[in-house]
């Protein structure tokens, strides 16, 4: 006997169905509609600072400057596609710039994705009062970057900002925070501030020195779960 599908019992599993063909159509939609995007991200900090004093100087490498920061700076592909280096327009190449009043004082390449990328910059250590470098790249898969290390004369080491022309990627390249912050509750009345990654960047091109953010599922772990089963063994 064959199943009467306009019965009632079938409604809801027609609607259930219905609700997930659309869900997944907007999924396939949104990804094979998103393309390539170049995300950079930048941190660090002031390494000394010149105080109110006319007895004390700061020197770099012979040089008197008001301050020395070190800034670590991202720089990465997401999204689909490759990202080749002829896509870039000459007449607005990629550059990473400082603000003004400021100079960069080092630059050098603390790692890239694969040699095959081929990264490279043009800065020199014989330039003097420079606030912009260009950076250039054979190719960007998926997931691929570079990591910088920046030496100069700003005061805030995450005022760096990277611009460009790269075809294919309308909005250019876009600079992403470390992570926002999240008010999370601990116990009886009280909560604990975490940091929550907003946007991950590749593992590989990470320094190992540096400390890591916490994840969410780790956060977790550490501030509510790990806590909460000391307190149930107390009370065994």
């Amino acid at each position: 006997m064959l199943n009467d599908w306009s019965s009632p019992g079938w409604v809801p599993v027609g609607l259930a169905l219905g609700l997930l063909s659309t869900i997944l159509g907007l999924i396939f939609a949104w990804w094979f509609a998103r393309g390539p995007r170049l995300l950079v991200q930048a941190s660090g900090t002031t390494i000394i600072a010149t105080p109110d004093s006319d007895r004390i100087s700061v020197l770099y490498d012979g040089r008197s400057v008001e301050r020395v920061t070190q800034s670590a700076v991202w720089i990465w592909r997401r999204g689909r596609g490759v990202v080749k280096g002829t896509d870039v327009v000459l007449s607005d190449p990629i550059m990473l710039t400082i603000p003004d009043g400021s100079v960069i004082l080092n630059l050098a390449i603390a790692r890239q994705s694969r040699p095959t990328n081929c990264v490279t910059t043009d800065f020199r250590e014989e330039a003097k009062d420079i606030r912009a470098v260009q950076i250039g790249f054979d190719y960007l898969d998926v997931g691929q970057g570079v990591a910088l290390e920046v030496y100069h004369t700003a005061s805030d080491p995450a005022s760096i900002w990277v611009t460009g022309t790269v075809m294919g990627i309308p909005k250019g390249a876009t600079t992403v925070s470390a992570g926002s912050q999240m008010r999370l509750p601990v116990g009886l009345g009280v909560s604990a501030v975490v940091t929550i990654p907003t946007s991950q960047i590749p593992r590989h091109l990470r320094n190992p020195k540096e400390e890591p953010n916490l994840t969410f599922s780790a956060t977790l772990q550490e501030i509510i779960l790990k806590p909460f089963l000391r307190s149930m063994r107390r009370w065994r």
